[in-house]
């Protein structure tokens, strides 16, 4: 069971595969049957959209208000101590005694952090902690650490013309399609080749 950021709902679960939310006139506002599920914990995020719900056998699902299911989340072991969202309600934490599974919305888990604390405000970072050392960590996906390395690279490609020509993950994006390369590292190249 858990109350809404403005403290106004109230989402509760049962044995019986019911996700229920209330206002405080014990007026239900949503009301779901999963069926044969026994739940055992529940959720909403920051912004009231979303309910997660854990499973006896494990499993965690992403609902929205409306009963619509957004995300399957991998299964947790009997070490499972809750979920945190991100305070955009974009990313979860999946958390147990060692670690926290961080998860996007859509299902894809993002990374694996040990003694995760929270979010940062803008859900970019992860705060860890093991005393007497605090540490932030950036939360970035596969897609936009490849790109960041890229760019890291550019000036070694100045030099090494051939080995931009090597390395396919800098000349296309996620989608399939050459990247925008920046021009003048394209008249550089062009430049040192011409020497």
């Amino acid at each position: 069971m858990s109350f809404n950021n403005d403290g106004k709902q109230l989402v509760t679960v049962s044995q019986d595969g019911k996700i229920q939310s209330w206002n405080f006139d014990g007026k239900i506002l949503t009301d779901l049957n999963i069926g044969n599920s026994k739940l055992n914990y529940a959720r909403f995020s920051p912004n009231g959209k979303t309910i997660v719900t854990a499973e006896a056998d494990g499993i965690l699902r992403v609902w929205d208000i409306s009963g619509r299911k957004l995300a399957e989340l991998s299964s947790y072991d009997s070490n499972f101590k809750g979920v945190s969202f991100s305070y955009d309600s974009q990313r979860i934490a999946i958390r147990d005694l060692n670690e926290a599974r961080i998860w996007e919305l859509s299902g894809r888990q993002i990374g694996v952090f040990s003694l995760f604390k929270d979010f940062t405000p803008d859900g970019k970072y992860v705060i860890t902690h093991d005393y007497p050392n605090v540490q932030i960590q950036s939360i970035k996906r596969l897609d936009e650490l490849l790109d960041e390395g890229c760019n890291w690279l550019q000036d070694y490609f100045l030099k090494n013309p051939e080995a931009l020509e090597k390395l396919y993950v800098c000349q296309v994006n996620d989608l399939g399609m050459e990247k925008p390369v920046d021009k003048k590292l394209i008249y550089n190249i062009q430049k040192n080749l011409n020497k």
